[in-house]
């Protein structure tokens, strides 16, 4: 199992800020993604694990508004990704709903096993868990003045007794309907034809009445207006993935069944080829086995099908596998396999 590398750090927090609660657990994000949490604690001598908790980059989201036990556990979640933070205890989980759930008991439909890292409160009445990645894609520069200033001509589409220095308007109809949004489409349109002069003529109409964005524009010159309003480089597409064979292809289809003897439910992907290389992003969803559930498939002759069971309904990238095996074709005798 490949398991990605994003670092934690704790850091406690002693000095007491007039401006927040008095005793608190939070969870601070400084990271460049968004992160959805769970936190185990403890409440009238039971466990509970509860989610979600979410914190954008740069936030903080409180977890506890009283720290009441010394040790709590917390496990993250990248928001529209595939990182997670937590090792060590496992926990169940509800990975799209918000939940408390016990945690003296197994896993129920639509829970799933998740890790956890143990936060140690000290005799602190305040705490921050900090979340950092190593890995994570650094955040975008901030742009110059002079982009935001075009930024804002192409969102405002004021027209009419509104628009600044009609006669100016190279586009009459953009006074009536669109005003700065219109010519910006115009402009736009020029730096795709790669008229620049044209394509920097109407930005600057749409600054007339701020003489500072006018001039940063225009000392930004042709060239770079031009680019930062025309299209972006032709994204070459990955050729499309080699639609699987037809099972009952020529010699003998191998007829292959799978029984759940794992405990858990788990979610099939496969991916059929003819010794081509196995890539997670071409996987065809092969369903799910409950515990004790079958699935049964066919690999045609001359093919080899790679099949791999899963915790989690994610193909790729694979970091939940729980079993994976390679069943090649041409085997007239059908085969059952218990996944473990």
């Amino acid at each position: 199992m490949r398991r990605l590398s994003c670092t934690l750090f704790i850091v406690a927090l002693t000095l007491v800020n007039a401006h927040r609660a008095e005793a608190q657990l939070e969870l601070c994000n400084h990271t460049t993604v968004g992160i959805n949490s769970v936190v185990v604690y403890i409440e009238n001598g039971a466990w509970y694990a509860a989610g979600w908790y979410r914190a954008d980059p740069n936030e903080c989201t409180v977890v506890r508004s009283e720290i009441d036990n010394r040790y709590y556990y917390v496990h993250g979640e990248e928001i529209n990704g595939s990182r997670q933070w937590g090792d060590g205890n496992s926990w169940c989980v509800n990975p799209t709903d918000a939940f408390t759930i016990p945690t003296n008991r197994p896993c129920q439909q639509n829970e799933q096993l998740r890790g956890f890292s143990t936060i140690d409160t000290g005799d602190n009445d305040e705490f921050e868990f900090d979340y950092s990645c190593s890995d994570c894609a650094p955040p975008p520069p901030e742009k110059p003045q002079w982009q935001k200033d075009l930024d804002w001509s192409i969102s405002n589409s004021d027209a009419g007794g509104s628009t600044d220095c009609p006669l100016d308007y190279p586009y009459p109809e953009c006074v009536i309907s669109g005003g700065r949004a219109c010519l910006m489409r115009h402009a736009k349109q020029s730096a795709h034809d790669h008229d620049c002069a044209n394509a920097l003529r109407v930005a600057l109409v749409t600054q007339c009445h701020n003489r500072g964005a006018a001039n940063g524009i225009a000392a930004a010159g042709e060239s770079q207006v031009c680019q930062y309003l025309g299209p972006p480089d032709p994204v070459v597409s990955a050729p499309p993935p080699p639609t699987p064979p037809a099972v009952g292809g020529s010699g003998s289809p191998h007829p292959i069944a799978f029984t759940n003897q794992s405990g858990m439910v788990l979610y099939i992907y496969y991916f059929v080829s003819k010794g081509g290389t196995v890539d997670c992003r071409n996987y065809s969803n092969g369903g799910n086995m409950p515990p004790q559930g079958r699935a049964a498939f066919t690999v045609p002759a001359g093919y080899t099908a790679h099949f791999v069971f899963q915790k989690s309904p994610d193909p790729c990238p694979v970091s939940t596998i729980r079993s994976e095996v390679n069943i090649p074709g041409g085997n007239p005798n059908p085969q059952t396999m218990s996944v473990q």
